[in-house]
């Protein structure tokens, strides 16, 4: 997300060009009212323009611009007063309302009767609270899927191991009772690993490799992250009709040919989409950043 424009005349212009969860903080300038244009794509692929007129600001206002990564077409901004302790309004954007000049009173009064537990409730002091991950960090910590690096940190440009991944999803299915060894010459049954391991190669989540290892410690690419949660949701029997055209993505002929229906699969479920560049990247290096978001639209997409 980049910001541009002059703020001395309190119009600022926002192009929203992530696909995942996306969010930026802007300080008020003077005493007023300012006008907010943001341009993103929509649900259909299109460019679209939200505007946000008349929104008051004074110096210590705070704005919070949110576009959602499952309805792209939504762009929210939250008012936020005292240097961003208070809630005061909320303004709300989207393909059918693409232009407003008052805030929603609906989720205006919605966010000043949340009770829920403030957003510094992470034990993680490499997670803030006004990080593009920090929904998904808190969604997979809450809900057991992922756990920490240690007890304060979670890491998230740390890379994403193969171990790692089977434990998330072993987490995910409700760690299961398994027993017996696993067949792979590297997972041995006092590892904290094992009975992960154990499950997800029994269930067809994973293969090990011709030399009879599973390769515990090996960083995860972003195609085959895919396929791990493909070979899941054959299992489990979920929803694989969704087929996005990767060739919309410059790089989108580098996804390797065992890959691509995984990754078709997924990019149609919004699960692995591209980067700020436009690039899909299948053989990066995936981060546990993106993991917690992967993983927190899959739970909320497909497995509920």
């Amino acid at each position: 997300m980049t910001v541009i424009g002059e703020g001395d005349d309190r119009s600022v212009s926002l192009n929203l060009n992530d696909y995942y969860d996306v969010e930026t903080w802007i300080n008020g300038t003077g005493t007023g009212t300012m006008t907010f244009i943001t341009t993103s794509k929509d649900e259909d692929g299109t460019v679209g323009t939200r505007t946000f007129r008349n929104v008051p600001i004074t110096p210590s206002t705070l704005i919070r611009v949110v576009q959602s990564g499952t309805a792209r077409d939504a762009v929210t901004l939250e008012i936020y007063a005292n240097g961003g302790d208070t809630v005061t309004s909320v303004w709300y954007a989207d393909s059918d309302t693409p232009s407003v000049s008052s805030a929603n009173s609906d989720l205006t009064e919605w966010y000043l009767s949340d009770t829920s537990e403030p957003t510094d409730s992470l034990p993680f002091t490499d997670v803030a609270s006004n990080d593009w991950f920090y929904s998904a960090v808190q969604y997979v910590y809450e809900n057991s899927i992922m756990n920490g690096t240690s007890a304060t940190t979670f890491a998230p440009n740390g890379t994403v191991e193969r171990s790692q991944v089977v434990q998330m999803l072993y987490n995910l299915e409700g760690q299961p009772t398994v027993t017996g060894n696993s067949g792979f010459s590297d997972i041995k049954s006092a590892d904290w690993n094992s009975k992960a391991v154990i499950w997800a190669e029994r269930t067809g989540v994973v293969d090990g490799y011709e030399n009879n290892t599973f390769r515990p410690g090996k960083a995860v690419s972003r195609e085959e992250f895919a396929q791990m949660l493909y070979n899941y949701a054959v299992y489990k029997g979920y929803d694989l009709s969704a087929a996005a055209n990767l060739a919309r993505f410059p790089d989108g002929k580098n996804v390797s040919a065992w890959a691509e229906k995984a990754m078709r699969w997924a990019n149609g479920n919004e699960l692995i989409n591209g980067h700020d560049d436009g690039k899909l990247d299948p053989r990066g290096t995936a981060i546990r950043a993106q993991a917690a978001s992967i993983l927190m639209r899959f739970d909320q997409n497909l497995v509920k």
